[in-house]
C-alpha cells in the first residue's frame, strides 16, 4: 500500500490532496481502476486517525476542551464587566456579545476601543472572541435566527461581575 496521505496533519489537507489525486489517477481521466480504489482505501483510513481542524481549534495549545471553554468564558466576562457599566442591553449568544439598546452611537468609541463591531443589518454591536471565530462567509441571519440556534442570556447591567 503507497503511502499517498503520509505528509497529512489534518482531515482538511486529506480532503484537498484526495481530491487532486482523485482527478489525476481517475479511471475516467485516465488512470488506473486499481490505483484509485488503493487511494480511497487509505484516504478513508487516514480519515478516521487524523484530527479534524475543528478538534485542533478547541484544543489549541495543548489545552483540553474543558479549559478551553473556561478561557472563553473567563474572556466574556471580561469584556461584559468592561461594558457593564453603559445603559445598554447585553446578550450573550454562544460565544458571541451583543450589544443593542436607544442611542448606542453615543457609546460608539467606548464599544469600538473593546474590539466591538457594528453590524449594521442588525443595528448592534458585536463582539467575538478572536481564537474563536471562523470565517463565514454566508448571507447575514437574522438575530432571532442566531438566538434560536444558541441560546441566548440577557446580562443584568446594573452591576458588575454580572455573570458569574
Amino acid at each position: 500500500m503507497k503511502k499517498y496521505f503520509q505528509s497529512c496533519k489534518t482531515k482538511q489537507e486529506a480532503k484537498k490532496l484526495f481530491r487532486e489525486l482523485a482527478k489525476i489517477n481517475h479511471p475516467d481521466a485516465g488512470g488506473s481502476n486499481d490505483e484509485m480504489v488503493a487511494i480511497i482505501a487509505e484516504y478513508e483510513a487516514m480519515m478516521k486517525k487524523l484530527p479534524s481542524q475543528k478538534d485542533e481549534h478547541s484544543n489549541t495549545e495543548n489545552q483540553t476542551e474543558e479549559e478551553f471553554n473556561l478561557h472563553v468564558s473567563e474572556e466574556l466576562k471580561t469584556v461584559i464587566n468592561n461594558i457593564s457599566h453603559l445603559p445598554l442591553d447585553i446578550e450573550v449568544i454562544g460565544t458571541w456579545i451583543w450589544v443593542s439598546g436607544i442611542n448606542t452611537y453615543k457609546y460608539k468609541s467606548y464599544l469600538t476601543a473593546n474590539n466591538f463591531v457594528w453590524c449594521p443589518s442588525k443595528k448592534m454591536y458585536s463582539w467575538h472572541m478572536e481564537k474563536a471565530k471562523k470565517g463565514y462567509y454566508g448571507k447575514p441571519q437574522e438575530i432571532e435566527k442566531i438566538r434560536f440556534t444558541y441560546g441566548s442570556t440577557k446580562v443584568n447591567n446594573t452591576k458588575q461581575y454580572a455573570i458569574r
